[in-house]
C-alpha cells in the first residue's frame, strides 16, 4: 500500500476504547500513543461556560442525573465522568472537563490538532451566537491546532466570519443535497458516517477524485449530480469517516482515498506498523 493511501486517525472523544471520553486522561493518552488528531464534543453550561461532554444528560458518562444545560460550569465541571456502567470506580478521579482544560493541556502539545465539535443540543438551546462567542475567545490561544466542526452549517459559517482557520461538516445521511452544503460551505473537511457513504457510488467516486485517484465517472444519483459536478466541492477538501475500530477496515478506507479515519481504540489501531506511518510524536 502506497504510504499516501494510509490514512490518518483521529482519537474519538480521545482514547474513548480504554479510558472515560471527553476526559482529559482520554485526550492526553491518545497524544502520547501517537494521536495527531483528536476529537472533542463541547456543550454550553447554564451560565455560558463551554464544557466538553458529548450527551447534555449527565446520567451516561457519570452516573448521576443532571442536564447541562440547567447547571453551572462549576457544578459541571466538580462531576466524575468516569463512566461507572463501563469502568465502575477505576476512573473515580475524572471530571468533566472545562474547554478551558483542554485548550491548555493542547498548548502542551503544539504539533497535535483538535476536531473540536459543537454539539446541536447546545446551539438549539442557547442560539449560534450564543454559543460561537462562548467558544471563541477560549480558542483562540490555539487557533492554530483548532478544527470547528458541526452537523450545523451556521456554526460553520460563524466560525468562519470569527476568523478560525480550518471548519469540518460532519453529517450522517445521504441526500442529493450534501454536496450543496459542501459547495456553499467549502469546508476543509468532510466527516461522513461510514453508514451512510458505503453504498453511495457518488460520494466513493468523489472521495477517490480528490484523493487523485483514478477512474472518476458519471455515476449520478437520481440522475440529479454527477461526479464531474462534485468535482470542484472535493479537490480541495479532506475526506474523513467515522467511526473505525478497526485496523484493517480503516486501512481499506484510505485505500478508497479518505484522508482521515476517526476511531475510539486509537492506541490499539497504532500498533498497526503501516497505521503506525502516520503518528505524531513530539
Amino acid at each position: 500500500m502506497e504510504a499516501q493511501r494510509i490514512p490518518m486517525l483521529v482519537a474519538h472523544r480521545g482514547y474513548s476504547a480504554a479510558y472515560p471520553e471527553n476526559t482529559l486522561l482520554a485526550i492526553e493518552k491518545a497524544f502520547q500513543c501517537g494521536a495527531c488528531f483528536i476529537e472533542f464534543d463541547v456543550q454550553i453550561s447554564r451560565d455560558g461556560i463551554p464544557v466538553v461532554i458529548h450527551d447534555v444528560a449527565l446520567l451516561r458518562t457519570t452516573g448521576v442525573q443532571g442536564n447541562v444545560h440547567a447547571l453551572s460550569g462549576a457544578e459541571i465541571t466538580a462531576t466524575v465522568a468516569g463512566e461507572p456502567a463501563r469502568f465502575g470506580d477505576r476512573f473515580s478521579n475524572e471530571k468533566i472537563p472545562s474547554l478551558q482544560a483542554v485548550v491548555d493541556l493542547l498548548m502542551q502539545w503544539p504539533s497535535r490538532q483538535a476536531f473540536v465539535e459543537i454539539k446541536r443540543a447546545s446551539i438549539n438551546h442557547f442560539g449560534v451566537t450564543e454559543v460561537m462567542q462562548c467558544i471563541g475567545a477560549i480558542v483562540a490561544s490555539v487557533s492554530h491546532q483548532i478544527i470547528i466542526i458541526s452537523f450545523d452549517a451556521r456554526v460553520l459559517q460563524q466560525a468562519r466570519a470569527m476568523g478560525l482557520a480550518q471548519i469540518g461538516w460532519v453529517f450522517d445521511q445521504w441526500n442529493p443535497h450534501v454536496f450543496d452544503t459542501l459547495r456553499s460551505l467549502e469546508p476543509d473537511y468532510a466527516f461522513a458516517d461510514t453508514t451512510c457513504v458505503s453504498d453511495t457510488a457518488l460520494v466513493l467516486e468523489c472521495i477517490a477524485a480528490g484523493s487523485g485517484k483514478n477512474g472518476a465517472g458519471n455515476h449520478g444519483v437520481d440522475n440529479e449530480l454527477s461526479v464531474d459536478d462534485a468535482f470542484p466541492v472535493v479537490q480541495n477538501m479532506q475526506w474523513a469517516v467515522y467511526t473505525v475500530d478497526d485496523a484493517q477496515a480503516a486501512l481499506e478506507w484510505g485505500d478508497r482515498g479518505v484522508a482521515l479515519v476517526e476511531t475510539n481504540a486509537i492506541g490499539d489501531l497504532l500498533q498497526h506498523p503501516l497505521l503506525k506511518k502516520r503518528c505524531c510524536y513530539d
